[in-house]
């Protein structure tokens, strides 16, 4: 029992905030409610991560995710890394993507952030 907590306490410092530990991720789901249930999950997990007085500030999205979802904002992020082993795709739908007037939103949108690395061997495909 020890060994499995030890090893999940390793795997937890070592990767950061698992995006799957924050909301189930619908992987290969390209419903419309799929995909803003992943752009929420994103979002809560970027406000956690940010509010979180922890020194490992890491959002990790695993090798076995591949999902797809609509655009993401984040304002006032700090010393936060987003670290993709994964697969996010934005959203085909192009018909309700959000966009005010002729602009629409960018896939995934920081303001006002600070420190923010992106690392992993995965691809974001906005």
């Amino acid at each position: 029992m020890i060994t499995k907590i030890i090893s999940v306490f390793l795997l937890s410092s070592t990767n950061g905030w698992n995006i799957n530990d924050i909301g189930k991720i619908y992987d290969n789901d390209e419903s419309e409610a799929a995909e803003k249930h992943n752009a929420e999950v994103f979002s809560k997990a970027f406000k956690q991560i940010n509010d979180s007085p922890n020194e490992d500030r890491t959002l990790w999205v695993p090798s076995e995710n591949d999902f797809s979802m609509f655009p993401v904002n984040a304002t006032g992020l700090h010393n936060v890394t987003l670290k993709i082993d994964g697969n996010i795709r934005a959203t085909k739908n192009y018909k309700e993507w959000p966009h005010e007037g002729n602009a629409y939103l960018h896939f995934i949108h920081l303001m006002n952030c600070t420190d923010i690395k992106f690392e992993g061997q995965g691809i974001i495909d906005g």
